[in-house]
């Protein structure tokens, strides 16, 4: 059976707020409403959020920017830090260059003077630095004793200290096989330096003999006595005059001031020399135990084979001859010396030789006779 539907009915519309006309005025003017809360009485305004009266729209500048000195004074200090030590890193560098040049000049210095020695050049090193004075001790600081001569290698120049006009500098150099270092000082001089540590040392020569030719380097003579050389491998000269000849003696000089070199050539008379004088001399032995006074008293003489040249004066050239004899305590031997001077040349005569029994007290003959009677 059909039913009916039900009648549906809208709900009334609620009623408009009633409008201010006062508001409806104002709009229409374009004037913003004195109340606008007007229509809504019961709602109070919203406080507005702190985060958004200072949050500006991106872009805007801050009209009133807040000023902060801290980060000029911070700004001002950089930079003046920065400046300062830039002038002080150019300060630093124009004294760096300035010790380097200082310390150049001293090596070229130095490595002048131990390049004028390397190069055989003695007389260029000795202007360079003149050694100390002792007469005569510098005739042999000559170039042609020490360009023959093994000289140095291999020089160089290395630490060097300076305190204002005053300097020490090490340098090295290979003599031989050794390897050789010194310490030389050097004085501020006209802008550069001057070396004043002479490396010539003293040589001690411990050689006799008839006069002082009888011992030289490269043809120069050597006196006995002390002498300077600069640092090398020296080599004395053989010598054989026809009285007397020398062996070569081999040396180093290795220019410490400190110690002193000692050579002790082997002077020695001819040997042919030799074999003619001692015979003389025994015979004239020989002959003076047989008369009153001798200095040798009676008893066997027998030749020992020592005959050494002798020196008197620098134009006197004498040899000593030495005989032993017997002496009745165990067959102990006694040594005597028989002195002679003459030309001793090979094929000279005999007969214009001199000899003489020297004093004990003075080592003199106080009484030359002909050998040969």
């Amino acid at each position: 059976m059909p039913t009916e539907m039900p009648d549906f009915a809208m709900p009334p519309e609620a009623d408009a707020p009633a409008r201010d006309a006062a508001a409806d005025a104002a709009h229409a003017a374009g004037e913003p409403s004195a109340a606008p809360h007007a229509a809504h009485p019961e709602r109070s305004p919203e406080p507005a959020s702190p985060s958004d009266e200072d949050e500006e729209p991106w872009g805007r500048p801050d009209p009133q920017p807040v000023r902060r000195p801290w980060r000029l004074l911070l700004a001002a200090t950089l930079v003046g830090v920065l400046l300062g030590a830039g002038l002080v890193s150019a300060v630093q560098g124009m004294e760096r260059a300035a010790g380097d040049g200082d310390r150049a000049r001293l090596a070229e210095a130095a490595m002048a003077y131990l390049t004028a020695i390397a190069d055989g050049r003695a007389e260029e090193a000795t202007r360079l630095v003149p050694p100390p004075g002792l007469a005569g001790a510098a005739d042999l600081l000559t170039d042609p004793v020490l360009a023959a001569a093994g000289r140095i290698t291999e020089p160089q120049a290395g630490f060097a200290q300076i305190e204002g006009d005053e300097a020490r500098i090490e340098v090295g150099f290979v003599l031989g096989r050794t390897d050789v270092s010194r310490t030389l000082e050097a004085v501020r001089e006209a802008g550069g330096w001057r070396v004043t540590t002479s490396l010539a040392e003293r040589v001690q020569n411990y050689a006799y003999g008839p006069g002082t030719s009888s011992v030289s380097l490269a043809g120069v003579p050597a006196a006995s006595g002390e002498l300077l050389l600069y640092p090398a491998l020296y080599m004395t000269d053989a010598h054989d005059d026809g009285f007397v000849s020398t062996q070569s003696v081999t040396f180093s000089v290795d220019g410490d001031a400190r110690t002193a070199v000692e050579i002790s050539p082997m002077v020695q008379v001819a040997p042919g020399v030799a074999e003619r004088l001692e015979p003389v001399a025994m015979a004239f032995g020989l002959a003076c135990q047989l008369r009153e006074g001798c200095g040798i008293p009676p008893g066997e003489l027998v030749p020992t084979h020592q005959v050494q040249p002798y020196l008197e004066g620098a134009d006197a050239t004498q040899a000593s001859v030495y005989l032993a004899r017997s002496t009745d305590a165990g067959g102990e031997l006694e040594w005597h010396e028989v002195r002679m001077r003459g030309d001793f040349a090979d094929g000279a005569d005999a007969g214009d030789w001199e000899c003489g029994m020297p004093s004990l007290g003075t080592g003199q003959v106080e009484a030359w006779e002909a050998c040969v009677p």
